[in-house]
């Protein structure tokens, strides 16, 4: 959810310093692959445009916007301050600003500039959601999802028009409901803990999901309806005949406003049991009595993806141990390219091809269920493998996703996680010494438990 902090929409004018129509251009073509994620390409050509006008104000802020994402928040920050400077009234270039401070953990500054965005436009989406977000980082729950619960829409669903019964919070009984799903995965995963809960409220629950995991909900929760987000038809039959539709995060807000969901059980994802069983003597046909763990580095998320990513190399002391056998959870990685990664480090890295984490996520989360534990950074991998109830080791930044708070080892939401956080920003070496310390205990207390596995598995 936090994604709506992160990217700063173009400034709807332009800057107040004349600007001849080719850097125009040329600044709208480099925005263009910022929203593609070529942040190197966008950069050179918003630096070329600022050496023929230093006082492009929009350039300014939108290369402000890509250090950002390439995670240089020292530049991000003062670029967006050059743009505010040259156009203080620009509520865009403010927004960024506070954006940029509020990544850096200065969180009084940032709200004090997303109060002055939101007096020069008190019904923008954009900044209403991102001081939610800050207010949801700091605790301020109740103050957070008024201003939350304003945010844009998805686009996906513009079809069914912007007159919808909402949800605010009344008695479900007798009536139906369906759940818009929105952003990422994770939140898809987050969410799901409480439908159990909305599912004692209502009898008549529609869930619309990514469509990658409409058979793992359907199994997890047989009284759901489940449908897919790129089915228009059942989706407009489903909300035209409900009486109130709800947004995925709107869940939170009515039923867990406190962020502490009441008590469910720990796995309320459900793998396919076959599929588990059949992955976990694979598994243990061919590395015996090592523990299996799951890992991932990366992400393709919006939200901060580059200060989010640990490389390959730097996992080396945990992927050397003989112990232990480290399969590769990653999405979007080719077979090539993690055996070129463990041929160059000298470790052991598996990849099992038969399973394709970005696109087969009912075959990733049997993966994962048939392994001891994962370890991994913050991305969709660490919410699964939590709602599946597995033991998960979540390596997070310093200023995080608000869901897992600014301390404390353990999240409100996911009982069999523990949380490993930065405490300098963007040095992950001393997390990942931490990593390699508590497996290190870890495992001095299992070698019996491990081998009487193996014994009852051959």
């Amino acid at each position: 959810m936090d994604t709506a902090t992160h990217f700063t929409p173009p400034a709807p004018t332009v800057s107040k310093v004349p600007v001849g129509a080719g850097l125009r251009e040329l600044a709208h073509v480099a925005w263009e692959l910022h929203q593609k994620r070529l942040w190197p390409q966008a950069e050179a050509i918003f630096r070329y445009i600022l050496a023929e006008n230093p006082d492009y104000a929009r350039a300014l802020n939108n290369l402000s916007v890509v250090r950002g994402c390439l995670n240089d928040l020292a530049e991000a920050e003062a670029l967006a301050r050059q743009a505010v400077e040259l156009d203080p009234d620009n509520p865009s270039y403010r927004s960024n600003l506070a954006t940029t401070l509020l990544d850096t953990g200065r969180f009084d500054e940032a709200e004090e500039h997303y109060r002055r965005v939101l007096k020069l436009t008190p019904d923008d989406g954009h900044t209403n959601a991102s001081l939610g977000i800050l207010l949801l980082r700091t605790g301020r729950f109740d103050e957070a999802w008024p201003f939350y619960a304003k945010r844009k829409r998805p686009k996906r669903f513009s079809y069914l028009g912007s007159d919808l019964p909402a949800w605010r919070g009344e008695t479900l009984r007798g009536k139906s409901i369906v759940i818009l799903n929105e952003q990422g995965l994770g939140e898809e995963f987050q969410v799901a803990r409480l439908y159990t809960q909305l599912l004692g409220e209502c009898d008549d629950v529609t869930v619309v999901c990514d469509p990658r995991i409409k058979t793992l909900l359907a199994r997890s929760f047989p009284a759901l309806s489940v449908v897919p987000h790129d089915d228009a038809g059942a989706i407009t039959a489903a909300v035209g005949r409900a009486d109130c539709v709800s947004f995925l995060t709107n869940l939170i807000a009515q039923l867990a406003p406190d962020a502490e969901p009441e008590t469910e059980p720990r796995d309320y994802l459900c793998a396919d049991p076959d599929q588990v069983a059949r992955l976990r003597r694979k598994y243990r046909d061919a590395y015996g009595g090592k523990r299996l763990i799951g890992f991932s580095w990366g992400t393709s998320s919006s939200f901060k993806q580059s200060a989010r990513t640990i490389s390959v190399d730097q996992w080396k002391p945990l992927l050397a141990r003989d112990d232990c056998q480290f399969i590769s959870l990653q999405y979007s990685t080719s077979a090539p390219v993690l055996e070129e990664y463990a041929r160059t480090l000298g470790v052991s890295i598996a990849v099992d091809e038969t399973i394709d984490a970005k696109d087969d996520l009912d075959g990733l989360a049997a993966q994962i269920a048939a392994l001891d534990q994962v370890i991994s950074i913050d991305n969709t991998t660490v919410h699964l493998a939590a709602a599946l109830g597995q033991p998960v080791w979540t390596l997070i930044m310093k200023y995080p996703h608000w869901l897992w708070g600014l301390k404390g080892e353990r999240s409100s939401w996911y009982p069999t996680m523990q949380l490993f956080r930065q405490a300098e920003q963007d040095n992950w070496t001393a997390v990942l010494q931490e990593v390699e310390t508590e497996l290190e205990a870890l495992m001095a207390d299992l070698p019996e438990t491990q081998d009487e596995e193996v014994a009852r598995a051959g």
